[in-house]
């Protein structure tokens, strides 16, 4: 029995949740994260977990043993950051997931110098406005819209994601262009979509001359995706709020005007989520440096926080 290989394989377990997550991570079968697990609770003589079909239980003795393995993979993977650190370049395979928009505008552009830099790293983008499970999608960080609220990750606060309310002057010469947050209430606004909403309406965070206003806007159409919602607003179907880094470039165009120049909608915060043990990397710390010097705010690093979050 590899029995490095079998404690990992038990970590990465009570990590994740399941074999099934466990192997993704690894590489391996969840049989053969279950096979590890029987081996090494038959080199210990004492049952490590307790196994249902819908949940893993650690046993009194595995959270004692636990704690042990967790420290031997500590020491480990600083005597790899030792090796690393007398490497000249960093080498290998990173994976992120990142918002679709902020991804596609924004990240991937900004990779170029990184890449250029790195000759021996390859990087994995992982695009989506649905939030993933970092481990168990094999990330080693995701960039998140929104205050994360749960799952034990170290949070890096990126520059704040900025939105615009539009529309095109074709909506603005049929309907008029509304002035004041109260006025929106009479016009078509595009909402944005998600699994699971069924509602004609939501709440836009705004930001007037009397402090923060919270208004309650309606619409007939909804999207999934910012890029939807722009073409349905250059086709002048209703009033969008959109990220100004898409928004922009229309405006630019004059396919959108900007509306009520006084209210302007809150940013939405920016972080980069990572295990702590992933900070240690000499690799993974290269592409941190260079996403925080791209897009990162002068902040003092957050605590541990609880992944949670939207993407827009």
């Amino acid at each position: 029995m590899d029995v490095l290989a079998a404690i990992e394989a038990f970590v990465r377990t009570v990590d994740t949740g399941s074999m099934a997550a466990a192997g993704r991570r690894l590489g391996v079968t969840s049989t053969q994260i279950g096979n590890r697990l029987t081996a090494l609770e038959s080199r210990v003589h004492a049952k490590l977990l307790v196994r249902s079909t819908r949940r893993l239980d650690l046993t009194p003795f595995g959270r004692d043993y636990l704690a042990r393995c967790r420290e031997i993979l500590d020491r480990l993977a600083e005597a790899d950051l030792m090796a690393e650190a007398r490497q000249a370049e960093p080498r290998g395979h990173l994976r992120l997931t990142a918002p679709v928009i902020f991804g596609s505008e924004i990240l991937l552009p900004g990779l170029a110098a990184y890449l250029e830099g790195h000759p021996h790293v390859n990087v994995d983008v992982d695009l989506t406005d649905t939030i993933v499970d970092i481990d168990a999608g094999g990330f080693d960080a995701a960039i998140r819209l929104g205050k994360p609220t749960t799952g034990d990750f170290v949070a890096r606060p990126l520059k704040p994601y900025g939105l615009m309310i539009c529309a095109a002057p074709s909506y603005i010469d049929r309907k008029g262009a509304p002035t004041t947050p109260s006025e929106l209430s009479g016009h078509d606004c595009l909402l944005y979509g998600s699994s699971g909403k069924v509602e004609d309406r939501e709440i836009w965070q705004l930001l007037g001359p009397e402090g923060p206003v919270a208004v309650e806007v309606k619409g007939r159409l909804r999207a999934f995706g910012a890029q939807g919602l722009r073409r349905a607003a250059n086709a002048g179907i209703g009033i969008a709020l959109l990220p100004d880094v898409i928004a922009e470039a229309d405006v630019a165009a004059g396919l959108l005007r900007p509306l009520m120049a006084t209210y302007r909608p809150a940013d939405r915060p920016l972080n980069i989520l990572f295990r702590r043990e992933r900070h240690m990397s000499r690799l993974f710390r290269s592409l941190l440096d260079h996403i925080l010097q791209a897009h990162g705010r002068p902040a003092a690093p957050t605590p541990l926080v609880k992944e949670n979050g939207t993407a827009r």
